[in-house]
C-alpha cells in the first residue's frame, strides 16, 4: 500500500536548501495522498522532536567523526568537507592563512544553535580570539551573496560550493590550522508504520541533492 496519512519531515537548514524542492516533488508525485509537513531547525532540537514522536524523520548535521545516540534509527548519508570563503573580487583575508589571523576579519554565519559556526568559534576561543560577526542570518545563499560582494568570511559545504549560483564570485581561504567536517544522517521514528516507502524516498532525494550514488562506500 501506499503511504498515507501525514509524513512529518525535519531539516537543517544546509540539507532544506539543497534538497527540500527535490524532495517535496517527488513526495508528491509518488504519493498523492501522502500529507507532508516540514519544519527547519537545528539538529539537537530535531533530534529531540523524532525521540519524543513529533517527527517522523529528519536530517541531522553532527561534527565528523559521529555516531548516533543509542535510542535513534537511521543512517549517514555523507560527510561535508565545510570551507571558508571568500570574495573574488574583494578579498578580506589572504588565500593561505590561519585561526588567529582570521579572527580579525568578519563573518556571515548561521544564528548561533549552527554546528559549523559553534566548531569554527571553539577553533578560535582555542587560540584566545573571538569571533567577529557582522550578519547572522539562514539560508546559504543570501549568505554567499554577501560574502560575494565583499561583506565577510562565509562557511559553506564543498559539495554545495559547486552547485551555488555565486560559486564564480567565490574562492576558498586554506586555513593551516583548521579543517571541518559534518556528517549528514538521516533518522526516523522507531515505528515507522507505512511510511517506510516514504521514508525510503526521503533518503534517496537528499543522497541525489548532494550527488551521492547510494551504492558509495560509506565515510569514516
Amino acid at each position: 500500500a501506499l503511504p498515507s496519512g501525514r509524513f512529518r519531515v525535519g531539516f537543517t537548514q544546509i540539507v532544506a536548501d539543497a534538497v527540500v524542492f527535490e524532495v517535496v516533488t517527488r513526495m508528491r508525485e509518488k504519493f498523492p495522498d501522502l500529507d507532508m509537513q516540514l519544519m527547519t531547525d537545528w539538529s539537537s532540537e530535531l533530534q529531540q522532536l523524532v525521540l519524543h514522536g513529533a517527527l517522523d524523520a529528519a536530517t541531522l548535521m553532527l561534527p565528523s567523526p559521529s555516531s548516533l545516540p543509542d535510542k535513534l534509527q537511521g543512517q549517514r548519508a555523507s560527510t561535508l568537507e565545510i570551507l571558508v570563503v571568500q570574495s573574488k573580487e574583494k578579498p578580506v583575508a589572504g588565500s593561505i592563512t590561519d585561526i588567529k589571523d582570521l579572527s580579525g576579519n568578519e563573518w556571515i554565519l548561521n544564528p548561533k544553535g549552527c554546528g559549523y559556526r559553534s566548531a569554527l568559534e571553539a577553533a578560535m576561543g582555542g587560540q584566545g580570539q573571538k569571533l567577529k560577526l557582522r550578519v547572522d542570518t539562514q539560508g546559504a545563499a543570501m549568505q554567499m551573496r554577501m560574502v560575494a560582494a565583499g561583506l565577510g568570511l562565509g562557511l559553506i559545504p564543498r559539495q554545495l560550493l559547486q552547485t551555488s549560483p555565486f560559486s564564480n564570485q567565490l574562492a576558498i581561504v586554506e586555513i593551516n590550522d583548521f579543517s571541518l567536517k559534518m556528517d549528514i544522517w538521516i533518522v526516523r521514528s522507531n515505528q515507522p508504520g507505512n511510511l517506510k516507502k516514504a521514508y525510503d524516498l526521503l533518503v534517496d532525494s537528499v543522497l541525489q541533492g548532494f550527488q551521492i550514488s547510494p551504492f558509495a562506500p560509506s565515510h569514516t
